[in-house]
Parts: C-alpha cells; sequence; structure tokens
C-alpha cells in the first residue's frame, strides 16, 4: 500500500527545527536591537551584556544547517551591532567581518550602520561634541566610500543595491549638517 506518512514525519521534524531556528532568529534581531540602543543611550556596560546575549544566539543559530542564507535579517542587525559597538567604544576602528555572520549580512550590516553612525553623529553635533561629532562623519564616509565600490547583483546581496544609495543620501545629509553647523558658529562669531 503506498504511504506517505515518513514523508510526512520528515517534514514535521523539519518543521520544529525552523520553528526552533526562527525563535532564535528573532531573540537574535531584539538583542541587536537593544544594544544598539543602548550604545546610543552611552549605557556601554548594559549593552555589552545584551550583546553577549545576542552573541550566544547567533553562535547557536549559525551551528544549524543552512541557517545563516535563510536568516540574513537577524544576522545583520547582529553585524551592524557589533560593528557600531567597535566604532562607538573608543576604538573608532570598522571591522573587516563579524564572527557568525554571513559576508552578505556584514556587508548590508556595514551598510546599516552609516544610519547609525548619523544618529551618533547628530547627538554628538547638537551636544557641542564636534570632534566626537567629525568622527562619526569620517567613518560613515569610509563605509560609504567601500561600499561604492561593491558592486553585486541583487541575487548575490539581495537589498545591497538600495542599502547604498541610502547610504550616500546619509553620508550627503551628514556633510550638510555640519557645513551648517559650522556656518552658524561663523555667523555667531560676527
Amino acid at each position: 500500500m503506498f504511504s506517505l506518512s515518513a514523508y510526512g514525519q520528515r517534514f514535521s521534524r523539519k518543521l520544529k527545527e525552523v520553528e526552533s531556528s526562527r525563535l532564535l532568529a528573532d531573540e537574535l534581531k531584539v538583542k541587536s536591537d537593544q544594544a544598539i540602543t543602548l550604545l546610543h543611550s552611552g549605557k556601554l556596560k548594559s549593552a555589552l551584556s545584551t550583546i553577549r546575549e545576542a552573541t550566544r544566539a547567533a553562535k547557536a543559530l549559525s551551528s544549524r544547517k543552512g541557517s545563516k542564507g535563510h536568516f540574513v535579517v537577524p544576522f545583520q542587525e547582529y553585524a551592524e551591532c557589533l560593528i557600531l559597538l567597535e566604532i562607538m567604544s573608543g576604538s573608532g576602528k570598522i571591522p573587516n567581518r563579524v564572527e557568525y555572520a554571513s559576508d552578505e549580512a556584514y556587508v548590508l550590516g556595514l551598510a546599516d550602520s552609516v544610519g547609525e553612525l548619523n544618529r551618533a553623529f547628530l547627538q554628538a553635533l547638537i551636544g557641542g561634541r564636534k570632534k566626537e561629532a567629525d568622527k562619526f562623519l569620517s567613518t560613515a564616509v569610509k563605509i560609504n566610500d567601500a561600499l561604492r565600490i561593491v558592486n553585486y547583483p541583487d541575487f548575490v546581496v539581495p537589498g545591497l543595491r538600495r542599502k547604498k544609495d541610502v547610504c550616500r543620501i546619509i553620508v550627503n545629509n551628514m556633510l550638510q549638517a555640519r557645513a551648517r553647523h559650522e556656518f552658524m558658529i561663523v555667523k555667531e562669531v560676527k
């Protein structure tokens, strides 16, 4: 007699694995987002603790077969978070890779980090910390310049072309904000 029950059992196991991976992916994204918010709030100790939790989720998720390809967005958020940590924590260096993240997730996270650098730049500029603001602006320009030479179609790195366009616009806006700020200072001195 013909039966598909063996297939059904395998499909059920696969569904459980996918659901379990999805929960880890959700945790990775949430923890990465929380860490970014904490970094912007100047709560480095709490951010580091949250990043450790995100790293545990990233490690567990990356150990699952095929998870990096299916869950690019959470790994992208994780990469963005770690890139931002390196830049904002004092070293100011842009990491060349992020453990557990695929190449695609790293590059997409790098592009997304420019938006967060814009936020940090504006906070520093408004707070009168010109040197810090200039550091964030300089880093955003470096990232934008590096991304300009990365030209691959969407089927290789989905969404990269759009992120590069957004990155360019953000950097241009940052440069304009910096110029307006200088103009206002000169105007006040007169």
